[in-house]
């Protein structure tokens, strides 16, 4: 049945949530990395060298 399904998924759903408040679990914060250069693009085969 739709609706069970419906429930038991809100119902994780909160679970997981209040747990998350409780004992501070939290998802891993993105970390920016500097980009390549021309020469490692191009030894990459991603640009074409000139």
């Amino acid at each position: 049945d739709p609706a069970i399904c419906a429930v038991a998924a809100a119902l994780t759903a909160f679970v997981i949530r209040g747990g998350a408040l409780y004992f501070g679990w939290t998802l891993p914060v993105y970390k920016s990395r500097p980009g390549r250069t021309e020469e490692e693009l191009q030894r990459d085969r991603i640009i074409r060298p000139e």
